[in-house]
């Protein structure tokens, strides 16, 4: 049984899947429940003359969606490096909406409230861990312009590793290696 929040609706009924076709809607009935740390990694890098010149990569950031009975889970990964370092920051954020069985909010939905909300209560850990992590390289501390709401946009990039690539599951690096080594 499905059911479609109206804009006077503000009861959720356990016993059914509720579809949101407006972010506004959503945000009403979600909660951040969680924030999740998948990864944080930063290294000294040291640049090639050729790199050097090439110019240093532009920062990625790359969000992944997941919906599950009624939690809503986005998960951001920022990828920077700088003249010192290159850093890994991997956050997930995760929603819980309301007393629903089930939730469905349409993918334009889910977009949007990844980039107006979601993203915007990332982001501030993503910093922090960046920040953080070149202070314990000792190296100068990358600052992270403020993001303003509107300034991105999060459009799926088909360049790069899908999602599942970027967000699969993490495995033991040192049981990578034994495998590697026949060990």
């Amino acid at each position: 049984m499905h059911r479609r929040l109206g804009a006077s609706s503000s009861i959720l009924r356990p016993d059914m899947t509720t579809e949101f076709s407006d972010t506004v809607e959503l945000l009403q009935h979600a909660e951040l429940s969680e924030v999740v740390v998948h990864e944080e990694r930063a290294r000294r890098v040291k640049w090639t003359d050729e790199e050097k010149s090439a110019g240093i990569p532009p920062p990625i950031l790359q969000m992944a969606v997941s919906l599950t009975a009624n939690r809503i889970r986005y998960r951001f990964r920022l990828v920077l490096a700088d003249a010192h370092a290159e850093y890994v920051a991997d956050f997930e954020t995760v929603y819980i909406v309301g007393d629903a069985e089930e939730i469905a909010p349409t993918d334009d939905v889910q977009k949007d409230f990844g980039e107006r909300v979601a993203l915007m209560a990332t982001y501030s850990h993503l910093r922090a861990s960046i920040f953080g992590a070149a202070g314990r390289l000792g190296t100068p501390r990358p600052i992270l312009p403020m993001l303003r709401l509107g300034q991105l946009s999060l459009e799926p990039d088909d360049s790069g590793p899908s999602a599942s690539e970027v967000f699969g599951e993490a495995r033991s690096e040192l049981v990578q290696r034994e495998k590697q080594s026949g060990g």
